[in-house]
């Protein structure tokens, strides 16, 4: 499982969707963009389970290639087991 803190910014999912967007967070854009694209390139490829602190609840699934970009999938949720 990979543990995604500030890959991306306050909406996780954007930058899932479209990994070139830059926001003022990214201190170096280029770097930033490299950064996203070289992890969920990884994850996607290798079918890694992704947890994230901006990802929707609940914060818990996978990274597929769509494209030239990704989508997160989230885990199935049971609140009972």
């Amino acid at each position: 499982m990979l543990v995604q803190a500030d890959l991306t910014a306050f909406t996780a999912l954007l930058f899932v969707r479209n990994p070139g967007r830059h926001v003022l967070f990214d201190m170096d854009s280029l770097a930033a963009e490299q950064s996203r694209r070289r992890i969920y390139e990884m994850v996607a490829s290798e079918h890694i389970p992704i947890q994230g602190y901006h990802l929707p609840f609940p914060a818990l699934g996978h990274i597929d290639k769509d494209g030239p970009n990704y989508r997160f999938e989230p885990a199935h949720w049971q609140s009972a087991l």
